[in-house]
């Protein structure tokens, strides 16, 4: 019985058998001149032989024809209704087969996950559409490689998704591929250039309070980086570049900032490019270190404050970019809102995400004063 059931499942692998009140049932698709037919076939016992009525989606007369055959087990069945349909003209208004793109998932998968050892795990989801495999890189660091497999394509059938990877490396993987290992390979070389890179941005996570991105991933280029009370620093870095002094964008009041830009205009020369690109940041900000992070960053959030527009922390998943420079006002805007602002004649409020309330923008900032006062 076991050597039938294998037998079965390897030369009709889409097809699985279930008992039910003691007669076995067999549901599936049998594959037929390269196109998928489903089927039901009920296994019953007569005068001590077997007995098989089929029903398909080729019509009564085709079922009709193929229950009358004489079979021992279900394995000969099956074989002799194949042999039956291929010498029938069947209709092409039917799926085309996709049993050989299973077949190839199957044992690619088998043998890609046999041969490439640096696989920490690796999983594919039953109806063999998605292939999610996890990777250490020598810096013990984890990289999902996420896949998706293609049933309408015939050669290129592997296709990347979400990869956690820069915008400039990723873009090489914005297509199908014909292998696994082909996808695996190109990606492994790909983190082993990055290594560099994520050693900057593992140093800039560890010693720095990070406002933004909110939750940081290797994709992420920038960082911004609290330095104080209403002040932060933007940090630009170049993954192929690490070892050039990164764009500085410096985010607070005037008064806080020109601190900071006079030194960098002291010392932009001074960059050491043999030196980690945090010790260089420190130097050339002249601190000790970079300000450590609180219990929680609701303190720090604190500090930046909310739009003076919108009324919100984060618009767009940004934090606001600009600040009044007026000592007695030094109001914090998203730039997204400042366009709109100037944009529209007046403030669109949404309460509670449903009622919209339209009012007059009060100007009472310094910098909101500049704007033309038709605009608001």
């Amino acid at each position: 019985m076991i050597e039938n059931d294998l037998a079965l499942l390897l030369k009709y692998p889409l097809i699985s058998c279930e008992i039910h009140d003691g007669t076995k049932h067999y549901r599936g698709l049998l594959t037929v001149k390269n196109q998928d037919h489903e089927l039901h076939v009920v296994e019953t016992t007569k005068k001590g032989g077997v007995q098989f009525q089929i029903e398909t989606d080729l019509g009564s007369d085709v079922d009709n024809s193929v229950s009358k055959f004489t079979s021992t087990n279900i394995l000969d069945f099956f074989d002799k209704t194949v042999a039956f349909l291929e010498s029938q003209p069947l209709s092409q208004n039917i799926p085309e087969n996709q049993v050989h793109v299973f077949r190839r998932v199957l044992y690619e998968y088998s043998e890609f996950i046999k041969f490439h050892i640096k696989i920490k795990t690796s999983h594919i989801s039953e109806d063999l559409s998605r292939i999610r495999t996890v990777t250490v890189d020598e810096g013990g660091r984890e990289h999902l490689l996420d896949i998706a497999v293609d049933f309408n394509e015939t050669k290129d059938i592997y296709h990347p998704l979400n990869l956690c990877l820069p915008e400039q490396f990723s873009k090489d993987f914005d297509k199908n591929f014909a292998n696994l290992t082909e996808i695996y390979s190109k990606f492994l070389a790909t983190i082993e250039t990055l290594q560099p890179f994520f050693d900057v941005l593992d140093d800039l996570d560890r010693s720095c309070c990070v406002l933004d991105p909110e939750k940081p991933t290797r994709r992420d280029c920038h960082r911004r980086i609290w330095l104080g009370q209403n002040l932060s620093v933007v940090i630009m870095v170049d993954p192929l570049n690490i070892n050039v002094r990164p764009d500085l964008k410096f985010l607070g009041p005037e008064r806080l900032i020109l601190e900071y830009r006079e030194k960098l205009n002291k010392k932009l020369n001074d960059w050491n490019e043999n030196t980690n690109m945090l010790q260089g940041l420190l130097d050339i900000l002249e601190i000790e270190s970079f300000p450590s992070k609180p219990q929680t960053n609701q303190e720090v959030l604190m500090d930046i404050g909310e739009c003076s527009i919108c009324f919100s922390l984060r618009f767009n998943n940004k934090l606001p970019e600009v600040i009044c420079s007026n000592k007695s006002c030094e109001n914090f805007y998203h730039i997204d809102c400042l366009y709109e602002l100037i944009q529209n004649e007046f403030l669109i409020k949404f309460v509670d995400n449903v009622q919209i309330v339209k009012r007059e923008f009060h100007v009472h900032c310094q910098m909101l004063q500049m704007i033309p006062r038709a605009s608001i």
